[in-house]
């Protein structure tokens, strides 16, 4: 990932882990949501503006990693990913 890509990580990946915190959320998996970031990162940066490769990589992760009950936080990282992209985020 290019600098502003791990920026925007950082950003993403504290603002998740401070909303689950703050909720009370117990044995979430923010390693899945970094991932899905990248992923994502990595596909917006090749010209996607939705999440229509979504459901290929998250296969391919879930060959890698194993299944797990909170893909969602995967799905998450690569949706956010797509839109601080495509919006021109800021960190």
């Amino acid at each position: 990932m290019d600098d502003l890509g791990n920026a925007l990580l950082k950003k993403h990946h504290d603002a998740h882990v401070a909303y689950w915190s703050n909720v009370g959320g117990e044995g979430y998996d923010v390693n899945r949501f970094d991932e899905g970031f990248r992923a994502g990162w990595q596909d917006a940066c090749q010209g996607a503006t939705d999440d229509s490769k979504m459901e290929e990589r998250k296969q391919q992760h879930i060959a890698g990693w194993g299944p797990s009950d909170h893909i969602w936080e995967y799905e998450h990282g690569y949706k956010e990913a797509i839109t601080a992209k495509n919006t021109g985020e800021q960190p």
